[in-house]
């Protein structure tokens, strides 16, 4: 792959609200078990998550942090951040040969190349981040975001397992990256699936005078 020519993350800062496009590491999430959910003391799963993004906007997260520290009214808090798991782009790569027809699993050629170029709509690709923009100073290796996979968390447990370093703030994704990345989620969630698609004849959509062969050309 080619050296990257334009910046893509910053460093996150070690305080101060969340911002969307912030990746974090050691991320749990948390629901409760459903056979508990009518008893006394329900039961709660937890996933550990290496890495998850905020996807929450911007203007909601700095809202929220200033109403937590009282220069805001109440009004502006929010009671969840929304997150998307991230993986290695290696486990990426798994996933989508996994998902392929059994007949073209092992083929030569495979949709790599678009995922990394960001045109396969279920998934997104993220460049490895460089250790001196990430706030640890280790760096990352390239990730990878399936858009299925994204989860919330109540804000004041993530703010404060940050503040207890359970979980760490690593890296957030500069403009246009950060908006690129969130105009695809919306995409993807935003979906409909059509009972059948639009249907033409052979022939009818040629430019007069074209030859029937201009449509493969």
């Amino acid at each position: 792959m080619q050296k990257s020519r334009l910046p893509k993350y910053e460093k996150s800062e070690d305080a101060g609200a969340l911002r969307q496009g912030e990746i974090l590491s050691n991320v749990v999430q948390i629901s409760v078990l459903p056979e508990s959910v009518d008893s006394a003391l329900p039961k709660l799963k937890r996933v550990p998550h290496d890495y998850a993004i905020v996807i929450t906007p911007e203007c909601d997260l700095d809202w929220d942090f200033k109403a937590q520290h009282g220069k805001e009214s109440q009004g502006k808090l929010i009671p969840n951040i929304l997150l998307c798991a991230v993986v290695f782009a290696s486990d990426i790569a798994k996933r989508i040969n996994k998902d392929r027809p059994l007949s073209k699993r092992f083929e030569t050629r495979t949709p790599w190349e678009k995922t990394t170029q960001n045109k396969n709509e279920r998934y997104h690709f993220l460049e490895k981040v460089d250790s001196t923009l990430d706030l640890e100073g280790e760096g990352i290796r390239s990730l990878g975001i399936d858009f299925k996979y994204f989860f919330t968390l109540p804000t004041d447990f993530l703010y404060s397992s940050i503040n207890h370093g359970s979980t760490r703030r690593r890296c957030r994704l500069i403009r246009p990256y950060n908006d690129h990345l969130n105009s695809r989620f919306a995409y993807f969630q935003s979906r409909i699936g059509l009972p059948e698609d639009h249907q033409y004849r052979k022939g009818e959509i040629l430019l007069d005078g074209a030859r029937p062969s201009a449509l493969t050309e």
